[in-house]
């Protein structure tokens, strides 16, 4: 029987234990052309209510080490009330369809600050997928800014599931 199901939020750079020889706040992603996420993420524990805004400068340094490529002074999309927004209505919907695996997704942030598409990196179900989908859509974000000007930038999503029996 299934008591419990455990949400394990490591996002923006979840823990997978599936690449060894990775520490375990470490992801390795295979190759994404075109995608300026680096291959290889870490979590730092970045605190779920908070916008970008309210972040600390070492917290938001952690968020641009998620990118290869990332100039000084610019800045990558992130949701307006922070990751809450994205992580409450995904913990609701684990309690209806219970999941295990990993779930990446790279969503396309537009200058608006609107989720525009998806590139599905890995899965744990196609139902429960396509819904945290949703949810991105509807999450307004604070848009990248790129040489001082709004810009689109993807954003990496990286949740882990699993089931425990007590």
């Amino acid at each position: 029987m299934i008591r419990s199901l455990l949400l394990l939020c490591f996002v923006l750079g979840a823990s997978v234990h599936a690449h060894a020889g990775l520490a375990d706040n470490e992801i390795s992603a295979e190759s994404v052309t075109g995608s300026n996420i680096a291959k290889k993420q870490r979590w730092n524990g970045l605190p779920l209510n908070k916008s970008y805004a309210e972040l600390s400068e070492q917290e938001k340094l952690s968020i641009h080490a998620l990118y290869q490529d990332i100039k000084a002074g610019d800045e990558p999309p992130y949701p307006l009330k922070g990751m809450r927004a994205i992580i409450d209505p995904v913990n609701k919907i684990t309690k209806k369809i219970l999941v295990t695996g990993n779930l990446e997704l790279l969503l396309t942030v537009n200058a608006n600050g609107e989720g525009e598409n998806v590139e599905i990196i890995s899965s744990p179900d196609p139902k429960f997928t396509q819904l945290v989908i949703s949810i991105l859509f509807i999450t307004q974000f604070k848009p990248a800014i790129c040489n001082g000007q709004p810009c689109a930038m993807q954003f990496p999503l990286s949740l882990s599931f699993e089931r425990r029996f007590n």
